[in-house]
């Protein structure tokens, strides 16, 4: 797993996000003077079991986002990655359970925690669980084909988006094909400290009704 090192921000995090699938100007949220409501779940993990995976503040951030997009629209659920892998996995049980924290059971899930792509097979994207070296890997997801069925997924990991070695669609390809609209998330390292407003940022563009791509 890459190791993401502790650094002053600046933009580089807004610099790496990145909206999958040529739809980076698409509104999918509608106003929020409009009768819909929008179901939020959080998942983010700061420390690792057995220090397997570095430690790193993304429990701050995550929160900073829960702190303006409750204002809005309901938040469901902010659990941490304990043996969440199954959360995320297609034809689980806790896929679609909104109590398990699934994936799929909210209309926009935001996660925070480490990022790579596999060592042995570069068309495996992986989060990093808080279990002992456990990954979650996108070719074991298909979101938005049950429960909720979730629209937006966005991460605040490194790698996962990589795309300039052009096997973006070979990672992504089974995630998105249960009807996923959007994913965001980094192309390259996430540079973050304790104080870092990305996310809170983020979170505030949507509440105002900017696009996901431009938020």
């Amino acid at each position: 797993m890459k190791r993401t090192f502790l650094s002053s921000l600046g933009d580089a995090f807004r610099n790496a996000l990145l909206v999958v699938a040529g739809i980076a100007m698409f509104t999918i949220f509608t106003s929020p003077a409009m009768a819909v409501s929008l179901h939020f779940g959080v998942r983010c993990q700061d420390s690792f079991q057995y220090t397997w995976a570095p430690t790193f503040p993304f429990e701050i951030a995550c929160s900073d986002f829960i702190s303006v997009i409750q204002g809005t629209w309901p938040v469901d659920f902010y659990f941490n990655l304990h043996g969440a892998q199954t959360a995320l996995y297609s034809g689980t049980a806790a896929e679609p359970c909104n109590s398990c924290g699934g994936v799929d059971s909210v209309d926009f899930f935001l996660m925070g925690t480490h990022g790579t792509i596999a060592n042995n097979n570069a068309n495996y994207a992986g989060y990093a669980m808080w279990d002992d070296n456990t990954t979650a890997w996108t070719p074991s997801m298909r979101l938005g084909d049950s429960g909720k069925q979730v629209k937006v997924l966005a991460t605040y990991s490194c790698d996962t988006l990589k795309n300039g070695d052009g096997l973006l669609p070979s990672r992504w390809g089974n995630a998105f094909a249960g009807g996923l609209k959007v994913a965001v998330g980094a192309h390259d390292l996430v540079w973050s400290t304790s104080d870092d407003t990305a996310l809170q940022d983020f979170a505030t563009y949507l509440v105002s009704n900017m696009s996901i791509g431009s938020s």
